[in-house]
């Protein structure tokens, strides 16, 4: 399934990791890469961790 709890804290590992890269190469002074990176890095974060929000409701909800 789309939203597993391994696949999704992957994807959010994933964005932090090229975030943090993103915020190396604007230091360095690459700033359009520096740019896309941060931004490709946030959009991985929001998706995993709103996948990760999505497999805890679920998994609170069948425990009911």
């Amino acid at each position: 399934m789309w939203y597993d709890k391994r696949g999704m804290r992957s994807v959010f590992y994933i964005g932090v990791m090229l975030f943090c890269i993103g915020l190396g190469l604007h230091l360095l002074g690459f700033k359009i890469p520096a740019i896309i990176l941060i931004c490709v890095g946030v959009a991985c974060v929001i998706v995993g961790f709103n996948g990760l929000l999505f497999n805890a409701k679920i998994l609170t909800n069948r425990r009911k």
